[in-house]
């Protein structure tokens, strides 16, 4: 198979789990708007976001050393035990010990729903460490599935203890811890960890590289998490929790867009790290970035265009506010994609400490022009900041991988997506019915004619699938 068949196939297996929970995620919006006020939705966003800090600082980031390493050593048996079995029990030290200190917190400090909380982020921990090795040993299909458990156990769990028994922030804690333990359990007996887990085959020089490899990863991961998330701390500290809530609701749309991109990038960091050090990975990248660039800069346009539909179905009346912040958003999602794509040549090659680097001075630009804004724009300022931070560092990635690789960008076809953005979005804050529907087709429209060589080439391949299928019938 070629290098982009193969990225095809793995995107679309591992499409299939992501759409899937971005479909729940969908459908969970209204339940969350209806039945919890915007001071709890604003609760539990920045609840969620400090689990996105703690995380990283608990793994040291060895969920992503894992699947790097794995990567490598798919034929190797020995190996691959050594790796999950040393990255596991580490990884169970550290946790071990963030909830002893825990647990003497609690003795000073009164911490709200004090007993939920260690349940929810230690099952967090173990269900990415598991979706990581899935990955890491090439089982997408068992991602995607561990994707889809997680996602219909957290609908279905919302919809008994928030919507049913109203229990509120309760009831979503748990829903979200119950969808972790069951997305763990079934990943753990689907890959048959037991045979992969021993005690003895921990290997210090193995975990030595691993944390050499995954360190550099903490800071820039906490960089990242203060570019996506120190808005919502701004926010609450000068706008109130209620307006955190709005901006949650807000920035929800544009998770949409980075969901659909994840799906690539699991895919694409493999495929990278297969073939970085291939003769023609100058061609390789270049096409994949191209094909990206013109592909999520359509969906970024659709996705905007498409709000004056979608929004007054999913949102509740009492969230309207967040309609003004949603194209921002979704374009710092665009510029997001683009840094990711990145990236991943930095985790290819194994250079995390350039992650860290770049990922560290995009936050300090985030943070910087949030404070200076927010007092004077409310809410628009933590759009914009992290609009301008991705920016900049999409910029600077861009230029500093041409050390590693070399590629060939499309500039006319820049020029088109900026033409595009700036269409849809004039017409989407007009908001008159007949300029919305016309937005809408100019970005279909768009769309097309930015990606039909490759839509041709999907259908090709599918129709040439399905005469092989009817053939080998025949025989």
């Amino acid at each position: 198979m070629s290098k982009t068949g193969e990225l095809l196939k793995n995107t679309l297996i591992l499409g299939l789990g992501q759409m899937t929970t971005m479909l729940i995620s969908l459908i969970l919006l209204p339940l969350y708007t209806v039945y919890l006020s915007p001071s709890e939705y604003g609760f539990i966003d920045l609840f969620i976001t400090y689990i996105a800090l703690l995380i990283p600082i608990m793994t040291i980031q060895l969920d992503r050393s894992a699947f790097r390493y794995l990567v490598e050593a798919r034929d190797d048996n020995i190996k691959k035990i050594k790796i999950i079995s040393t990255t596991i029990f580490t990884v169970s030290y550290v946790v071990t010990l963030c909830l002893i200190l825990y647990l003497i917190a609690g003795l000073f400090f009164n911490i709200q729903y004090f007993s939920i909380i260690p349940f929810t982020i230690v099952s967090a921990v173990y269900s990415g460490l598991l979706l990581q090795i899935a990955r890491g040993l090439g089982r997408n299909s068992v991602f995607a599935k561990g994707s889809i458990v997680s996602g219909l156990t957290t609908l279905t769990a919302t919809l008994l203890l928030v919507v049913w028994q109203k229990l509120g922030i309760p009831g979503m804690l748990i829903s979200i811890t119950l969808s972790n333990v069951v997305s763990t359990t079934y990943i753990f007996f689907a890959l048959k960890l037991h045979k992969l887990i021993k005690y003895s085959a921990q290997d210090k020089s193995i975990n030595r590289e691993m944390i050499k490899y995954s360190l550099p990863l903490v800071p820039s991961v906490l960089s990242w998490w203060i570019i996506n998330v120190s808005d919502r701390s701004i926010i609450t500290i000068f706008l109130g929790i209620a307006a955190n809530g709005i901006y949650a609701v807000a920035n929800k749309y544009a998770l949409i867009f980075m969901a659909i991109y994840s799906v690539f990038d699991m895919s694409w960091t493999e495929s990278a790290s297969l073939h970085i050090n291939s003769k023609d990975k100058d061609q390789f990248f270049t096409r994949i970035y191209n094909t990206n660039l013109r592909l999520f800069g359509s969906l970024g346009a659709i996705l905007i265009a498409a709000m004056s539909i979608i929004f007054p179905i999913f949102t509740a009346d009492q969230f309207s506010e967040s309609y003004n912040y949603i194209p921002i958003l979704v374009i710092a999602a665009f510029f997001n994609s683009i840094v990711a794509m990145f990236s991943v040549v930095y985790i290819a090659k194994k250079l995390t400490n350039k992650v860290l680097a770049t990922s560290i001075t995009a936050a300090t630009i985030n943070l910087v022009v949030n404070l200076l804004l927010i007092k004077f724009i409310g809410l628009y300022a933590a759009g914009i900041s992290t609009l301008i931070a991705f920016f900049v560092m999409a910029i600077f990635r861009g230029y500093d991988i041409r050390k590693y690789v070399s590629i060939s960008y499309e500039v006319s076809v820049i020029g088109r997506i900026v033409l595009l953005y700036a269409c849809v979005v004039s017409c989407y804050y007009i908001n008159q019915p007949i300029i919305n529907m016309l937005s809408i087709c100019i970005a279909l429209t768009s769309a097309y004619l930015l990606n039909k060589t490759l839509i041709g080439s999907i259908f090709q391949k599918g129709a040439s699938s399905l005469r092989l299928k009817f053939a080998n019938r025949s025989i």
